[in-house]
């Protein structure tokens, strides 16, 4: 009689295929401040080192995702005890897709900033303090969505893993 054959001791590593995703998520302590920004986006381009994504893509991800956090806590959440945001992505081969939620206050008018920068004076006294970020944000990001639900803010966008600066 023969044996019947034994089941390999190790399995073979598949390969992630195009259309599989990795999924990210960090939620803040709240009250969310810059502290947590910071720390967002630590752990956020740590795992995206640990994905094989070019230097100028996370570039990219560092500048366009410090804005949209910042904005978030220096406007939507400012002054709330309470306040927390939560981050998502999903990697794709082609795309990195964004997900920030928060529970504070909504954008003015429910609707984005236009994206414009902000209008420069002629003098030194007319430099506009802030309005850059977003400008940054609309040039860096593609397909920038925001909507107001359940008294909570979600900002979806996303970047181009074949993204140069």
């Amino acid at each position: 009689m023969s044996e019947a054959p034994q089941p390999e001791k190790s399995t073979p590593r598949v390969a992630r295929s195009a259309l599989e995703t990795a999924e990210f998520v960090f939620q803040s302590r709240p009250p969310a401040d810059m502290n947590e920004v910071r720390r967002a986006l630590r752990h956020t381009l740590r795992a995206l080192e640990t994905e094989d994504i070019a230097a100028d893509t996370l570039n990219v991800v560092s500048i366009a995702l410090a804005e949209v956090l910042n904005n978030v806590v220096e406007h939507a959440l400012r002054g709330r005890q309470g306040g927390r945001f939560e981050l998502r992505y999903l990697l794709s081969e082609a795309k990195l897709r964004f997900y920030v939620q928060d529970n504070g206050r909504p954008m003015p008018g429910n609707t984005l900033p236009s994206g414009l920068p902000p209008l420069i004076g002629n003098t030194r006294a007319d430099l506009p303090e802030g309005g850059w970020g977003w400008s940054l944000v609309t040039k860096l990001a593609e397909n920038i969505r925001y909507q107001r639900a359940e008294d909570k803010n979600l900002i979806k966008f996303s970047i181009s893993t074949h993204t140069k600066l």
